[in-house]
C-alpha cells in the first residue's frame, strides 16, 4: 500500500471533491473499527490507550449510549464518527479517519457532515469534542468544521458546536 493509496483507491486529486457518505455501522464493520481505533496515532491520543476487539465491539456497536458512524467515500471505509450521550441533550464527538488521509482536507469535512447528520434527528442536542491539547491537527479541523472553544478540561480543550453555542 503506497502513500495515497487507502483501502484500494487511489487518492490523489480525488480528495476535496470526493462525496463522503455516512451510515451506521454494522458488526460487519468490527475489523475495521478495531483496527482504526487502535491505530497507534489514535490510541496514543485515546484516554484508554489500545483497547481488545471485543471491548471496542461492545463499546462502539452494542453500547446504547453511543452511536458509531461508519464515513466513506467510494463505498469504502474512511473513518468513523463515535456519538456518545454524557447526558443533558449533549453528545460527546470523536473521530478517526485512516492515518493515509490525514491532512489532506478530509477531516474538517468529516467532523462538519457528522455533525449536521447528527443534529437533523436532533435539533436541540450539543456536541461536544474533548481534544488533547497537543493534538493540534484535530484541534484546528474542529474549529473549521464549526466547533468554538468551550473550555479546557485538565489537557483537554472542549469544543462546541456549532459556535453559537458557546455563551449557552
Amino acid at each position: 500500500m503506497t502513500g495515497t493509496d487507502v483501502v484500494g483507491f487511489d487518492l490523489n486529486g480525488l480528495l476535496m471533491d470526493t462525496l463522503l457518505e455516512l451510515r451506521t455501522a454494522r458488526l460487519a464493520d468490527s475489523a475495521f473499527l478495531v483496527a482504526l481505533r487502535n491505530e497507534p496515532e489514535n490510541a496514543r491520543r485515546s484516554r484508554r490507550g489500545v483497547l481488545p476487539g471485543s471491548v471496542v465491539e461492545q463499546d462502539y456497536l452494542r453500547n446504547p449510549d453511543k452511536t458509531c458512524l461508519i464515513i466513506e467515500t467510494l463505498r469504502r471505509p474512511i473513518g468513523y464518527a463515535v456519538f456518545a450521550d454524557v447526558g443533558d441533550g449533549c453528545f460527546d464527538v470523536s473521530i478517526a479517519l485512516l492515518p493515509q488521509i490525514r491532512g489532506a482536507g478530509l477531516g474538517r469535512r468529516a467532523i462538519a457532515d457528522a455533525s449536521r447528520h447528527w443534529l437533523e434527528a436532533r435539533p436541540h442536542a450539543r456536541l461536544l469534542a474533548e481534544i488533547h491539547r497537543d493534538n493540534s491537527r484535530s484541534r484546528r479541523a474542529f474549529a473549521a468544521a464549526g466547533y468554538a472553544f468551550l473550555r479546557r478540561m485538565g489537557v483537554y480543550d472542549v469544543y462546541v458546536f456549532p459556535k453559537q453555542q458557546v455563551g449557552q
